[in-house]
């Protein structure tokens, strides 16, 4: 068992923690562990934001992404 918070993904609030901060930093990497969640329409996942959402994201604050074994990966050079 973990600790759950107020949603089973936070992830639209960590993210604004890190757009807060990005520019503070040279180079940048995210990961984030699951996107199968993002991609999935069972109810299990509801609060995780569409795979759009991280996509979007990424491009917004220039980050070059990929996907590799159920993780996101941002990179900002």
């Amino acid at each position: 068992m973990t600790f759950r918070g107020k949603t089973d993904c936070p992830i639209a609030h960590e993210l604004d923690a890190i757009r807060i901060n990005v520019n503070k930093f040279s180079s940048t990497a995210i990961l984030i562990d699951d996107v199968r969640c993002f991609l999935s329409s069972d109810e299990l996942y509801k609060d995780y934001p569409i795979i759009d959402f991280l996509v979007d994201w990424a491009r917004e604050f220039g980050f070059e992404w990929n996907i590799q074994h159920d993780i996101f990966i941002m990179m900002k050079k």
